[in-house]
């Protein structure tokens, strides 16, 4: 027996008071007379001091010591030297992927990883004292509480009935930190994972407890995968055919012999759109291609196998890609070179459809306007010369291919663009506020023209004069244009990611402007998005469909699959156990006194002998 609250006896204090008390204030018992007539001519008699007298045992003195002393043993709280004995057990549960791998080569039940790391943790959890508390926490890219902290031993199990470990490779080590600082100085740490660390690997806290359950087991894994529109086979303006690419791979020591199933929702059933079987040689990567057929939206991709311990890594979701074509309109002169060397170089590169200059995204044209930025949100690029008379030509510059030309790498425009060996003829002077991408010393060669309501790039060369168009820098120059021109679109710029890649998408004028949070759905529940011009989504780590809304109306779709080599790799998984370098102090830990209702109980007895003191004295 042990108090929780020792200073609480001082309230004992209170029985020799009461008892002094009792002993020199005395009541006199009441005596009934005839009549107080007889009593008129008493006199008043001094004592010579007062005797000592025993203390009178008297119902209203044991009413009182009772209430004092079961008040002063409330207010210590006693408890049984068991709670002592308990313990705050921080578990940390390896959450990644190959933890949901089966293990196939055990016989019997086929049990996953992490069905076997909670079979340990219940076996650890059952031999805990009484009184003793549980947390969990599992690793991931992001370390999560799953269970406490320091909840009920009771329900821990539990809590892991719907647990799905399926996180990429990751560090374990801020997972273990989080434990250590919520196990404090007593509790005890105990990691849970398929692979034992090799001595060394890791900065291991020193009380923790390692134990491993894995096993090498055999894998088939989807490390890639694309759909494709083939618009060379068009049937109508609006269908196209498509073909899948895989890139599949045998992870096991044996060779086996999968199914590759694709099926997509037809209505309320399941269309089976391909059903073929492929052979697999040990550690074998195979591409493959099959041809979808036209009307599809999305796919559902599996790779069937008995030699398949892992689920999560041979399946794959695809949504059908949309086609983000950039409306192109070129108003240069007929006749001029500058005309000539871009349609050359349109015309070898995808992703782009001719417009007329009021439907186009992206206007390529001369220094004089053209169109006068009616449309904010048309992107421009001006081609020289920039004053096109005869005198200003005259005085224009041309720059050797020695020269040194100074590029903004960080703009996504010059991506992979190096002007080696470029000759850069007409170049002159700039009356108009820019940002400088492109220089020569002193002199702006590609600039972002200022003060303007649309995004607008002035090439500063005379196409004439330069050879630029004949390196490979000026097709990219063009490419990285449509590829920016396009993300400035509204709408997503793929429809299928990996787990953990950022989602990034345009959103309309109109719809950008609202207050309310955006809705994503998809996964595991439902989540608010931040509401944004250029909307960012991050942290997606379950593979599946999500849906992005603005309340009822559904502004993006895309796929999030799983794809992740190393974690696909189950060969190297391991069992054993490595006992802690530091125990644990055995100490146990503060908690809420489990006799809380034994103390209002006591207050409640004080309260009735009180009462009953009441009583007694009224007599």
């Amino acid at each position: 027996m042990s108090f929780a609250n020792p200073w609480g006896l001082l309230a004992l204090v209170a029985l020799p008071a009461i008892a002094a008390i009792h002993l020199f204030h005395r009541h006199y018992p009441r005596l009934d007379v005839s009549g107080l007539h007889l009593w008129g001519v008493a006199q008043k008699t001094h004592s010579p001091g007062r005797r000592r007298e025993r203390l009178p045992i008297t119902a209203s003195l044991i009413l009182e010591l009772l209430a004092a002393l079961i008040l002063a043993l409330a207010l210590a709280r006693p408890q049984v030297d068991s709670v002592n004995r308990s313990v705050h057990l921080v578990v940390v549960l390896d959450g990644s992927a190959s933890m949901s791998a089966r293990r196939l080569t055990s016989g019997g039940d086929v049990k996953t990883f992490g069905e076997l790391a909670v079979a340990e943790l219940q076996d650890r959890v059952d031999g805990l004292p009484s009184g003793s508390v549980v947390t969990l926490v599992e690793s991931g890219l992001r370390p999560a509480l799953l269970y406490g902290p320091r909840g009920d031993e009771e329900f821990v199990i539990e809590s892991l009935q719907g647990w799905r470990p399926e996180s990429v490779g990751h560090d374990v080590q801020p997972a273990w930190n989080l434990a250590d600082q919520l196990a404090g100085e007593t509790g005890q740490l105990l990691y849970l994972t398929d692979t034992l660390p090799d001595t060394g690997q890791f900065n291991v806290p020193g009380r923790m407890e390692i134990v491993a359950v894995g096993e090498p087991q055999p894998n088939l894994a989807i490390t890639a995968a694309r759909w494709m529109i083939d618009r060379s086979q068009q049937r109508d303006q609006n269908e196209y055919n498509g073909t899948v690419h895989l890139r599949l791979l045998n992870l096991g020591a044996q060779a086996t012999t999968a199914t590759v199933v694709a099926t997509s929702p037809d209505g309320k059933e399941i269309r089976t759109v391909l059903d073929r079987q492929v052979e697999l040689a040990p550690g074998m990567v195979l591409p493959f291609e099959a041809v979808v057929p036209i009307g599809l939206g999305q796919l559902d991709i599996r790779l069937v196998s008995d030699s398949d311990a892992m689920d999560l890594d041979s399946h794959v979701r695809l949504i059908r890609p949309v086609d983000r074509l950039v409306r192109v309109a070129v108003t240069l002169p007929d006749a001029s070179v500058a005309r000539q060397q871009v349609g050359r170089a349109l015309l070898a590169l995808p992703g782009w459809t001719p417009s007329g200059v009021e439907d186009a995204d992206l206007v390529i044209g001369g220094v004089v306007s053209d169109d006068s930025a009616t449309d904010p949100e048309r992107w421009r690029l001006r081609i020289g010369p920039m004053d096109d008379s005869p005198a200003a030509r005259k005085q224009a510059v041309d720059l050797s291919d020695r020269s040194v030309y100074v590029l903004e790498k960080r703009h996504p425009l010059l991506e992979g663009v190096v002007l080696g060996g470029v000759v850069w003829g007409g170049v002159q002077t700039l009356d108009f506020d820019f940002t400088p991408l492109i220089t020569a010393g002193t002199k702006p060669l590609l600039v972002q023209k200022l003060g303007t309501r649309s995004t607008e790039f002035v090439l500063n060369i005379d196409l004439a004069r330069s050879n630029f168009t004949d390196t490979p820098d000026w097709p990219i120059l063009l490419s990285n244009l449509l590829e920016q021109c396009r993300d400035s679109r509204p709408g997503l710029r793929r429809v299928n990611y990996r787990v953990t890649e950022a989602v990034r998408f345009q959103l309309e004028s109109e719809v950008a402007e609202g207050t309310d949070l955006l809705r994503l759905e998809g996964g595991e529940r439902p989540r608010k998005v931040a509401r944004a011009r250029v909307v960012e989504i991050v942290g997606l780590a379950r593979p599946a469909f999500y849906t992005v809304h603005d309340q009822d109306r559904q502004l993006a779709r895309f796929a999030v699959n799983f794809q992740d080599i190393d974690e696909s790799t189950l060969v190297s998984l391991s069992a054993g156990k490595r006992p802690p370098v530091i125990q644990a102090q055995v100490g146990g830990f503060e908690t809420d006194s489990p006799y809380t209702w034994l103390i209002l109980l006591a207050i409640l007895v004080v309260i009735g002998l009180a009462l009953g003191d009441w009583q007694v004295l009224r007599r």
